[in-house]
């Protein structure tokens, strides 16, 4: 039964879905099935968002309290994600903790796959993982922003950039009347740079869209209107 969160497959005909005991099923539209055995470990606690990596066949990231599980449904983890590798009755999880110990309330990848930022409602830190190395690398954790407006309800790297690149990350508050954005880092392999940029809405966003060509769409809590944003990279910024 689905009651929580879901996530559907970027290229796959995938769908993941959340029950209210913390395990993730996996329906397969083509054969018309739920996978015989869905993922369940000890840390899937108020398990929140649900994503599956661009251009990835088989990994999947639960937002739960703590951190987030970050699942390989097909193969072994085990070379990629060293020690904080846990085999399960199906696929291998790693675990990349969030700071505070607190629940993850919103998680993105970036559109190359490597970068996911994730969030929470009662934490001020964005916490960027570059998930090509294992968690207990010092290379894994890329980058800890500070959302000034405080907690993350909101979060979302942009889409159809230069390359196949995300250029911006855009992140807003539980309750908040505006939004910001982060520029992509210019140098090779970096993440976000630079102060970010703020700007104000109506009301506190319900959701964000990005769309091909950094097109932004913007849902603000009682409305029932879609705003559109080109966003383009100046001198100083988004």
């Amino acid at each position: 039964v689905v009651e929580g969160s879901f996530a559907w497959h970027p290229h796959r005909m995938v769908l993941a879905s959340a029950c209210s005991n913390g395990a993730i099923g996996i329906y397969d539209f083509v054969g018309g099935k739920w996978d015989d055995t869905a993922l369940v470990h000890q840390f899937h606690r108020e398990v929140g968002p649900l994503q599956w990596k661009p251009r990835s066949r088989s990994v999947l990231a639960v937002g739960c309290r703590g951190g987030v599980c970050l699942w390989d449904t097909d193969r072994s983890l085990q070379g990629a994600m060293g020690d904080s590798s846990y085999s399960t009755q199906k696929g291998l999880m790693a675990f990349l903790p969030f700071p505070e110990k607190v629940g993850v309330h919103s998680l993105s990848f970036d559109e190359s796959g490597e970068f996911l930022a994730v969030g929470s409602t009662a934490s001020c830190q964005i916490v960027i993982w570059n998930t090509c190395f294992p968690p207990t690398r010092k290379e894994a954790l890329a980058q800890t922003l500070f959302h000034v407006s405080g907690g993350c309800a909101v979060l979302g790297w942009s889409r159809g950039g230069a390359r196949g690149v995300s250029e911006f990350l855009l992140a807003s508050a539980p309750g908040a009347c505006s939004f910001t954005l982060w520029a992509r880092g210019a140098r090779s392999g970096g993440v976000v740079e630079g102060p970010p940029s703020t700007f104000t809405s109506a009301a506190p966003l319900r959701h964000a869209v990005w769309g091909s060509g950094n097109l932004l769409c913007l849902c603000e809590q009682g409305s029932a209107e879609l705003q559109l944003l080109q966003v383009f990279r100046g001198a100083s910024g988004p």
